[in-house]
């Protein structure tokens, strides 16, 4: 509707409808109106009510549009563009919120320049928008929007500072946003939405969205790039953000935010520019969502669980972590990396089949993950982890960084394509060639490159590299149509549907290769073994080297053709084959071989002086055998299984030096004269009929048959038996047996020197006789005899790898005898010179029958040893790891010493009757040490000795002797019938605490830490200095007493029967601290000071010090206590008895300077001389004597003190002088 208004100039705070008849009816004193004209206005639906500092807004009609301007001084409102009111008492800074309430249809609402200090709301809690459908905001600062249920969209608005949001409905915008704060969004409504999609939106600062319901989807884009803080989406989020813009970072997030959606994201930025989004909170999709980056440069996302990728296209790249399984929903596009991570155990499957990445690389490790790439060009693999890993392209396949693959790795790059992964640092475990052209693989380790039932199909070449073995599968087919080059230690490519061409091995340490058909071998170098078989013919296209191992061939009913010059072979075993031509640079081996055809070896043709043909195993011929070497050069075929050739064939020998054959059956030789070397083999006995003159080696071999070679003309260089039962050899010269093995006996008989040059192996007793001016010398470490017997012969040397025999000998000079076995006796040996026995450190040497005749032995090594000599022994420098036994015969002429070191580590037992033993080297290291029986023993011990065992004990009837550089302890009896004399390091213990031990004579300590020693009955000490603790224990009746001054460092305990004495009075004793465990009458003497411990003394207890006495132990003392501190007179030392002690008898004292005793119990005075002070002080009654005396007298030059507290005291004071008298008691009664 329409009025006529009168235009003119007024004040008012408070404008509505009729507000023009209110005017014309007011009349105040200072209004004046002037009349300027009229003009047509609108009637507006619109109520406006301002209370400072809100503005509040109503509509009640049609659609109205309000618009409010602040300026410095006052606000305008308008409605539907005219003009509707001025409010003069508000301004553009004091209004701080703006309530609208719409009415019907649709109405929106305009800020313009309302711009309070600190925040404008629009709208509030309590207070929201009500029925306004748009807001703009032109030039605002900091803003809080509360909107109602309905939805709201925004006009084209900038925000100067922060903008908070919140909306029961949808928010929409028809024109751009811009916000230079922070922008934060929340809608609260069911089904409620946030469309911000205006291209032209421009948010400077952080974006924190809030839409959390199910299905609430927003959108988002920015002309500039957009920052996230916390974003929560219950539906879709899709985000466009800088996207017509170059190498920025388009969308990010703050760091501690988080981006939450319950269905799935979409991002999209410019082709250079960069997404962020990498905090660990992030959750981008629900279950049937995704994650699209529908454009844009690099991308860096990651996903607190799992991800699924929705189609994406990235110029760049593309870095993805998730807390599970990384899926795609969509192809992936990435033009340069696109990396992917997820934890230990989850997947990465990108197997849709129009992905186009340029590099990828994946980490998807623990048991039972995978990751799966499908690409629909070429593909560049960067760094993979992961347990099984399958690549599907239509183009090549290449890295640029290492792939560790514990699993399968599966690749598919189609017949035309290249499959290059060569990288030194790849580590795959088993690799699965779908399909390819050219296939290069590198591994750092093992490499299978064929799955177990499966099949890898290379159209062209194929190259393996790796740092350790190549293997194929079980059951698998691993065909190649060009030529397969290997490289690895250990290579088994075993699987019998393998289909090779031609293969190279350019460097394999054991090779196994197995083919359908016909193969080729290239030129390869092999540092162990190979292993060939085929279904067809076998050759080669270069040379072969098998550098140390052995060559195995299997070709059927096929031949072999391997006849390079340059060839290298060392063993070659034929399984099987038709006709076979072998050629070798140098030496062939022949293993065990069988060929149905014709045999040629060629060896070694140019060399000379080496062996150029061996074998290993039998060899079996069907046909011919042909054999061609250097003209000085060796060939030895002499397996007792061959079979050199079939019923219409030979074997030919084209060149060669020396040959030896086998024969399956025996051979008898006749006379002969050789200038090198003759081996036979009989399958029977080996026998001559005339003299065998052999200037080198004649070696026999005669398996379990005899070889008897007794024809007294022999003349050998060497001879050796390989095999035989008995053996029988006569030389007229020296005899250098060679390496032998005999089944039962061994008999050589020579007019020299037997010596050897290898082992000999001699089941029965081997008889040597050299003749008593010839030495036998038989030292190899391999020999292994049973029994050995010497009918003649001057120095004999043995060495056996066992245990050895010695039977009768008889020997001019000395004896020596090496085993790694027990070493024994069955026969007398009578041995002039010196015999030396190693059996080694767990072996045994007995040498125990009774009419040995050994001068001197020494013992290098031997676990347990027994020594039994007739007459007197020299023990030489000996290490036993064992025990030592030795006894003499009772009727031998001296005793036991020794000439060197004795290291003993177990018990050394001796058995003198009648004679000494003297074991005094400094270098000797016993354990322990036991004497059955011997007069006078002197021992000597590098370290630590044990004296007796539990078993012998120790008895020695004179004199015994020991020094020791550690502990000299008692494991058995100790019966000493004469003086006991013990050295031992300073730092050292004496521990003979054996209850039983029984010493004659006085024990003396020549030096020692601490010493403890024990006797069944009385025991006299000798003069010994000990650094540490003296401990003396009596476990039966005698007293302990002394012929030597002690001096003793640390405390000394002695313990005696209560009934025994205890003497140590000597004056040039020097003890620290002395403890009487238990003993009857205790007299004690110290050239210093004394402390005296715990004591319990039976009887009476005098201690005489030439220094202080002191107490750091309780004294129970049941007889008289006396105490001297002043033994050389010169009134130098106190007494201090200040424990709780208790002293039954009369306490006295005969010198000292101040003396201070405490007394437990009732305490009786003896006779008491101080030159200082005097203080007894007591627990109990205190008296100087009986009733009528004696009485005890006090002389002290000081004063005296008598403490007994409330107990009685008795005195007789006659005769006493002090200077003064204290008396401390209950009752004092003077004694007659």
């Amino acid at each position: 509707m329409f009025a006529n208004l009168v235009r003119g100039l007024f004040g008012g705070d408070t404008l509505s409808r009729g507000d023009a008849d209110d005017r014309k009816r007011r009349k105040t004193s200072h209004r004046r109106l002037r009349f300027e004209g009229c003009e047509e206005r609108r009637l507006l639906t619109v109520t406006i009510n301002w209370a400072n500092p809100v503005l509040t807004l109503t509509s009640d009609g049609a659609s109205d549009a309000v618009s409010v301007l602040g300026r410095a001084t006052y606000v305008d409102i308008f409605v539907n563009n005219n003009f509707q009111a001025r409010l003069q008492t508000a301004n553009a800074n004091n209004v701080n919120e703006i309530r609208f309430n719409g009415g019907g249809g649709t109405d929106s609402l305009t800020v313009q320049g309302i711009q309070p200090t600190g925040t404008l709301a629009i709208g509030s809690l309590g207070n929201a928008l009500a029925g306004v459908e748009n807001l703009t905001v032109v030039n605002g600062n900091n803003l809080t929007i509360h909107n109602g249920a309905d939805p709201l969209n925004f006009g084209t608005s900038k925000f100067n500072g922060t903008l908070t949001v919140t909306s029961g409905g949808s928010l929409t915008q028809t024109g751009a946003l811009t916000v230079t704060g922070t922008a934060t969004f929340t809608v609260t409504g069911a089904g409620s939405d946030i469309t911000l999609d205006n291209a032209a939106n421009n948010f400077n600062n952080t974006v924190a969205i809030t839409a959390s319901g199910a299905g609430q989807d927003v959108a988002l884009r920015d002309v500039n790039g957009i920052v996230l803080a916390n974003v929560n989406v219950g539906g879709n989020l899709s985000i466009v953000a800088n996207n017509n813009s170059t190498k920025r970072v388009a969308i990010a997030q703050t760091g501690a935010s988080a981006v939450t959606v319950g269905g799935s994201t979409s991002l999209t930025v410019g082709s250079a520019s960069t997404i962020t989004l990498n905090n660990t909170g992030n959750d981008f999709h629900g279950a049937g969502g995704s994650l699209a980056v529908t454009a844009g440069a690099n991308a860096t996302l990651r996903d607190a669980g799992a991800l699924n990728l929705g189609a994406s296209n990235l110029t760049g790249n593309l870095t993805v972590t998730a807390g599970g399984d990384v899926t795609d929903a969509g192809n992936l596009v990435v033009g340069k990396v696109a990396s992917f991570t997820v934890p230990a155990g989850f997947d990465i499957a990108l197997d849709e089949a129009n992905n186009d990445f340029g590099t990828v690389a994946a980490t998807a490790t623990g048991g039972g993950a995978s990751v799966t790439i499908n690409d629909l060009n070429a593909l560049v693999l960067g760094p993979i982890s992961t347990t099984d890993l399958t690549v599907t392209t239509d183009g090549a396949i290449t890295q640029k960084a290492a792939l560790s693959v514990t699993g399968t790795a599966a690749f598919t790059a189609g017949p035309l394509n290249d499959i290059t992964l060569n990288k030194s640092t790849n580590d795959f475990n088993v690799v699965h060639i779908v399909s390819a052209d050219d296939v290069n693989l590198r591994d750092s380790n093992n490499i299978q490159i064929a799955p177990d039932g499966g099949t890898s199909t290379v159209s062209g070449d194929l190259t393996v590299t790796a740092g350790g073995a190549i293997t194929d599968g079980t059951g698998n087919v691993l065909a190649t149509a060009g030529k397969t080059t290997l490289k690895g230690t250990a290579i088994t490519l075993d699987s019998a549907t393998n289909n090779f061409n031609e293969l190279a091995i350019t460097s394999g340490t054991n090779v196994s290769i197995q083919d359908a058909d016909a193969l080729i071998l290239a030129a390869s170098k092999i540092s162990g073994t190979l292993a060939v078989q085929t279904g067809g013919e076998l050759s080669q296209s270069g040379a072969l080297s098998v550098k140390s191992g052995t060559t195995t061939l299997v070709a059927g009913a096929n031949n072999v053709v391997l006849n390079h010059a340059g060839n290298d072979f060392q063993t070659v075993v034929i399984t099987s084959a038709g006709d076979v031509a072998l050629r070798d640079l140098n030496a062939v081996v022949l293993g065990a071989s069988n060929v149905t055809g014709d045999l040629t070896v060629q060896a070694n043709l140019n060399a000379s002086n080496r062996l150029a043909i061996s074998q290993s195993a039998p060899i079996t011929v069907g046909g011919s055998t042909t054999l061609e070497a250097g003209s000085k050069s060796t060939i030895t075929l002499n397996n007792a299984g061959n079979e050199l050739h079939g019923g219409a064939g030979n074997v030919s020998v084209v060149g060669g030096g020396s040959v030896t054959l086998r024969d399956a059956t025996a051979v008898r030789l006749g006379a002969s004269t050789l200038t090198g070397n003759l081996s036979v083999t009989s399958g029977g006995d080996v026998t001559q009929d005339g003299p065998l003159a052999i200037a080198k080696t004649a070696t026999f071999a005669a398996g379990a048959n005899n070889i008897t070679l007794d024809d007294a003309d022999n003349d050998f260089g060497a001879l050796a038996v390989t095999s035989a039962a008995n053996v029988t050899v006569n030389d007229k010269n020296a005899l250098i047996l060679g390496a032998s093995s005999v089944t039962n006996a061994l008999a050589v008989t020579t007019n020299g020197a037997i010596t050897q040059s290898g082992p000999l192996a001699i089941g029965g007793t081997a008889t040597l006789s050299a003749g008593a001016a010839n030495d036998i010398v038989l030292l190899n470490a391999a020999n292994d005899f049973s029994s050995v017997g010497v009918g003649s012969g001057r120095n004999v040397a043995l060495r056996d790898a066992n245990a050895v025999d010695l039977a009768l000998a008889t020997i001019s000079g000395t004896l020596g005898v090496t085993a790694d076995g027990d070493i024994t006796d069955s026969g007398a040996l009578d041995v002039a010179g010196k015999a030396t026995l190693k059996a080694g450190p767990l072996n045994d040497i007995t040498l125990d029958e009774t009419n040995n005749n050994l001068g001197e032995v020494a013992v290098v090594s031997a676990l347990n040893v027994v020594l039994v000599n007739s007459d007197a022994l020299i023990l030489a420098a000996s290490t036993i790891s064992g025990t030592l036994d030795v006894t003499l015969g009772a009727g031998a002429s001296g005793g036991i010493t020794q000439s060197g070191a004795l290291a003993v580590v177990g018990t050394a037992t001796f058995d003198a009757p009648g004679n000494e033993i003297t074991l005094t080297n400094s270098a000797n290291n016993f354990s322990t040490v036991a004497i059955i029986t011997a007069t006078n023993a002197s021992l000597r011990d590098i370290n630590a000795i044990e004296l007796g065992s539990a078993a012998d004990g120790l008895t020695v009837t004179g004199d015994l002797a020991v020094t020791a550089g550690g502990a000299i302890t008692d494991g058995g009896t100790l019966d000493v019938g004469g003086l006991t004399t013990l050295a031992t390091s300073p730092l050292a213990n004496i521990t003979l605490d054996t209850a039983a031990n029984a010493f004659a004579g006085a024990v003396s300590i020549a030096s020692a830490n601490h010493v403890a020693l024990n006797a069944a009955g009385g025991l006299v000490l000798g003069a010994s200095t000990i650094s540490g603790a003296l401990s003396v224990t009596l476990a039966g009746v005698g007293d302990l007493t002394q012929v030597g001054a002690l001096t003793v460092a640390g405390t000394t305990t002695l313990n005696a029967l209560a009934t025994n004495n205890i003497d140590l009075s000597d004056p040039g004793n020097n003890f620290a601290a002395v403890s009487v465990v238990s003993g009857n009458n205790v007299t004690l003497a110290d050239a210093n000071d004394v402390d005296l411990g715990a004591m319990t003394v039976a009887g009476a207890l005098s201690v005489s010090a030439n220094g202080s006495i002191t107490d750091s132990g309780v004294l129970s003392v049941a007889g008289d206590s006396t105490f001297k501190a002043d033994a050389d007179g010169d009134a130098s030392g106190d007494i201090v008895l200040n424990s709780v002690s208790s002293f039954t008898g009369a306490l006295s004292v005969q010198g000292g300077v101040n003396v201070q005793i405490y007394n437990n119990i009732a305490t009786r005075l003896g006779n008491l001389f101080a030159t200082g002070d005097l203080t007894i002080t007591g627990n109990d009654d205190l008296d100087n004597g009986p009733w009528g005396g004696p009485y005890g007298i006090v002389s002290v030059v000081g004063n005296v003190k008598l403490d007994i507290g409330a107990n009685d005291m008795s005195l007789n004071q006659n005769g006493w002088s002090y200077g003064t008298l204290t008396l401390i008691c209950g009752t004092l009664t003077p004694l007659p």
